[in-house]
């Protein structure tokens, strides 16, 4: 399975979403019977999927899908658990991404807290949730509120090697 979902992410990356969602199926499916429905890896593999279904734009099944991630996560791992925050996170991206900015940025600030309780502020992981927050509240048009997160970003990433905010994690 570890295999099947190394494969699954190369395809992904190289623009092969028909293929990776294929592979991301079958080895969800392999996650589910071997692991069980609940277990760190399917929940991953969760993930997976629903990161390659938003890369596809297919956004309604991303966030039903990062819906269900999220539940079990937040059952089995905890709220605060770094695969959960994760996942939280990405949930907050594809609802940015259908327009659903208040949402979104109700998740980012959750993320955000959470990131920053478990790693510090300056860590890669809350930093990105601090930029897309930014980034909501600016296309809210909160535009002071928007200047003064990108400038704690800004601060807080001049600290740290090159970091890229990244959509996903």
């Amino acid at each position: 399975l570890a295999h099947l979902g190394c494969l699954t992410n190369v395809l992904r990356d190289g623009g092969k979403l028909r293929d990776a969602e294929a592979l991301y199926r079958r080895a969800l499916a392999g996650c589910e019977k071997v692991l069980g429905s609940r277990h760190a890896g399917t929940l991953a593999g969760l993930g997976n999927l629903a990161s390659a279904m938003w890369g596809a734009g297919r956004l309604d099944e991303a966030e039903r899908l990062y819906r269900r991630a999220l539940s079990e996560s937040e059952r089995e791992l905890g709220r605060e658990h770094r695969g959960t925050l994760s996942c939280v996170n990405n949930l907050a991206g594809v609802l940015r991404d259908a327009g659903r900015l208040r949402e979104a940025e109700h998740l980012y600030r959750r993320a955000l807290a959470g990131r920053e309780r478990a790693f510090g502020p300056s860590h890669p992981a809350a930093l990105r949730s601090l930029y897309w927050l930014a980034d909501v509240v600016q296309q809210r048009r909160r535009h002071a509120e928007a200047d003064r997160l990108f400038g704690k970003y800004s601060a807080r990433a001049a600290k740290q090697p090159a970091v890229q905010p990244a959509a996903h994690m």
